[in-house]
């Protein structure tokens, strides 16, 4: 506890026990200082606390040790000038013993003490609140600098009559409305929304939760409207509530989006549509998806094909050749082939495949895979070939003579004669029997 002050040594319209216990237990740090020394005269408890001298340490100190270096001539100088009796003087640094430096807001009162000229003085510490306030202008300041150079729109409408107090440079490239023409003016009175409802719900929103996130509809100056996914938040500066939407513009992802599903659509109408089969399998042969056209092929219902084992559906002599197929589609990618396949009805199909295999960064492999029924092709290139050597058989083994000829060039000339307009063929070859010497030149013995 700091000795008190003497009462007895205050001036005698300050020696009242009231104003001695007023000086004394006041928060601030108070002092009286001789206006021609400089030299203090009596502190109060605030100030030896506050500056960690003790009061008897005070006593023999001036204004002068409690300033730093560079503040000492600009005290100098201030104390030279004329003052009024009551003194609001400012902002002042002032050094703490610890050599800490704070900033004070000085007020001074000029009287006397004990016959000589003298200035009550009380000194409040604004350190932490500048401290605030330097934060706060930094802060608007990064604010205002991240508001001009967001490359997403940014917009600030003021609550109370909704009217634009700000727009960023990507907000006026966006709409295509300069700041100069939209400051002061409604969303409304520029028709900025395509569905003044979505607005209202948006604000609504706000108000209730305090901020909201949702896919709106704004026109253009051009008149085109764009799809935004729009973040708004409601923020309370200088006794005003205002609204700051950021919008991301997501018109192409959207449309993007749109002409993905319907290609997928048509692509999906494609595959359950086609009379060919398209499934899907993993690399151990598990079938993942399959169109319709597997239904009429096998004879099983979808849900009976969708993740069996390819191997179910083969004779059992063919599944050495799925193991081979699943090697190959693993090493090279793709396989194409000849496969037999068992229907449900106990049936053996030969089917034509052309698979491969897709693999994207993080899913597992998946084996695309297209096959046709050439059953019916297959036998009749069987019974063809058949026939074929049927009638070869008969041609070899004939016991009179057979032979085959090409009778081709003299088609040819057939029909040039009949272009040049010959009717009567047996009257223009009575006529030029070299002909038929020529003609006979061009028979070509083929077997």
């Amino acid at each position: 506890m700091p000795p008190k002050s003497d009462p007895a040594k205050f001036p005698p319209a300050l020696s009242s026990e009231p104003f001695h216990l007023l000086f004394q237990s006041h928060p601030l740090p108070m002092w009286i200082y001789d206006l021609k020394t400089l030299a203090f005269l009596e502190v109060n408890d605030a100030a030896v606390e506050k500056y960690g001298y003790s009061r008897e340490e005070f006593l023999r100190m001036t204004l002068k040790d409690i300033r730093p270096a560079e503040e000492v001539s600009r005290l100098e100088k201030d104390v030279k000038q004329k003052r009024p009796s009551l003194q609001h003087s400012g902002e002042w640094k002032h050094q703490l013993r610890s050599g800490r430096v704070i900033d004070v807001e000085i007020t001074s009162h000029t009287l006397e003490y004990n016959g000589r000229k003298a200035a009550l003085v009380t000194a409040q510490d604004v350190t932490e609140r500048k401290l605030v306030v330097t934060a706060m202008q930094e802060g608007q300041e990064r604010f205002a600098a991240l508001f001009r150079a967001n490359p997403e729109p940014i917009a600030i409408t003021r609550l109370s009559d909704n009217r634009l107090v700000d727009v960023n440079l990507a907000w006026q490239e966006m709409t295509g409305y300069s700041r100069e023409e939209v400051i002061g003016r409604t969303p409304l009175a520029l028709n900025l929304w395509a569905d003044p409802a979505q607005r209202a719900s948006l604000v609504e929103s706000v108000q209730k939760t305090g901020k909201a996130r949702t896919v709106v509809q704004v026109r253009q100056r051009s008149g085109k409207v764009r799809e935004l996914l729009m973040s708004a938040e409601v923020v309370h500066l200088a006794g005003e509530h205002y609204l700051i939407t950021m919008a991301q513009d997501i018109t192409e992802r959207i449309q993007a989006e749109l002409a993905l599903r319907a290609s997928e659509e048509r692509y999906r109408d494609l595959v359950e549509n086609i009379s060919d089969l398209i499934c899907t399998h993993d690399l151990q042969g598990g079938i993942l998806s399959i169109n319709r056209a597997a239904v009429e092929l096998t004879g099983y219902t979808l849900d009976e094909l969708v993740g069996r084992n390819l191997r179910d559906f083969l004779p059992l002599e063919n599944h050495r050749a799925i193991d081979d197929y699943l090697t190959t589609i693993r090493e090279k990618g793709h396989a194409s082939g000849i496969m037999s396949v068992r229907t449900r009805s106990g049936e053996k199909r030969i089917w034509e495949f052309h698979n491969t295999l897709r693999a994207q960064e993080g899913a597992a492999p998946v084996v695309r895979g297209y096959a046709r029924d050439i059953t019916e092709r297959r036998l009749a290139e069987k019974e063809l070939n058949e026939r074929e050597a049927r009638y070869r058989n008969l041609f070899e083994d004939s016991p009179v003579s057979l032979w085959e000829e090409d009778f081709s060039a003299v088609k040819r000339r057939l029909d040039e004669l009949k272009a040049e307009g010959v009717q009567d063929l047996r009257a223009y070859l009575a006529s030029q029997p070299e002909v038929l010497a020529e003609w006979n030149s061009l028979l070509r013995e083929l077997d």
